[in-house]
């Protein structure tokens, strides 16, 4: 029996105006080629982010000009926290919501229907909303949810039991399919009568990512295959092959001395990067340094 894609699904965009710190490629260029590479994929299908678009609420405009710009068309959104001012679902605050505005984004408030298949629905989850069953009469339903879900493979240390599948809220047994973002490593499962399919991060954001980043392109029947994002361009630093002399360390905590008169303006993690950058290394290089300094003073 063929089989027809009917949308791409992904999450964890963490869109952000500054490089992590173990990317030593052009940040803003690696995100263009994602995105741009996240509309190929689509073909102009409905693209499902399942949460977490911004890696922070209120990144300077550069960044929110930059999505609007880039943002594949026909983006269908759930917010995370991190597109959320304090954790508030005050959208008028944030960027996640000037994208909503712009149009560059459509916010999944309410249940969106006949968008996939024509019996669809498609309803949004964002982080800590309460789920609810679908309706009765929706032949194919589809939750995006943005909250922390784990197998045994893909949770943390100490992952708490109501995060892992076999304990997802009730209501979600009773869709085909939920979509979960917001946890950066990718899975699949099944719960009840639900596919579940974790996305994971779209870009490497840490130096011991170990795996690939994807998207994932839903099928009328309820199946998904996963597209590997093409990532030979990425330059990713093994901060633990990179030492910071010490000297360099205690001129950089030494500067902190100077007398900052408008704290409010003052921006430690910029100054941190800046000064990193005359050393050629990464931030958490030199942080790291840090601790040590204080440690041993």
């Amino acid at each position: 029996m063929s089989r027809s894609p009917v949308a791409v699904v992904c999450g964890d965009m963490h869109l952000s105006h500054r490089a992590p710190s173990c990317r030593a490629d052009d940040w803003y260029e690696a995100m263009r080629r994602t995105l741009l590479e996240l509309g190929s994929v689509a073909g102009g299908l409905p693209i499902l982010v399942a949460g977490d678009v911004f890696d922070k609420y209120n990144p300077p405009p550069e960044l929110i000009n930059f999505a609007i710009q880039h943002m594949p068309d026909n983006v269908v959104a759930i917010y995370g926290q991190h597109d959320l001012p304090y954790h508030t679902t005050e959208l008028n605050k944030s960027a996640y919501g000037t994208l909503h505005r712009a149009g560059a984004i459509a916010h999944l408030g309410k249940p969106m229907t006949g968008i996939l298949t024509g019996t669809d629905a498609v309803y949004g989850y964002g982080w800590e909303q309460p789920i609810y069953r679908p309706d009765k009469d929706v032949e194919f339903a589809v939750a995006l949810v943005h909250r922390y879900v784990c197998t045994p493979e893909s949770a943390y240390v100490g992952a708490p039991d109501a995060a892992y599948v076999d304990n997802l809220p009730e209501e979600l047994g009773e869709y085909d399919v939920v979509v979960t973002g917001d946890n950066h490593i990718p899975f699949e499962a099944s719960f009840g009568n639900a596919t579940v399919y974790n996305c994971g991060s779209m870009m490497i954001r840490k130096s011991n990512d170990k795996h690939r980043p994807s998207c994932g392109i839903l099928y009328d029947d309820g199946s998904i295959q996963r597209h590997y994002f093409d990532t030979t361009d990425d330059v990713i630093i093994k901060p633990e092959v990179i030492e910071v002399d010490d000297s360099a360390v205690r001129e950089f905590v030494e500067s902190l001395d100077d007398t900052h008169e408008d704290y409010e303006s003052y921006d430690f993690l910029e100054t941190l990067e800046n000064y990193a950058r005359t050393l050629d290394a990464p931030r958490q290089v030199l942080l790291r340094g840090i601790i040590e300094h204080a440690r041993n003073d």
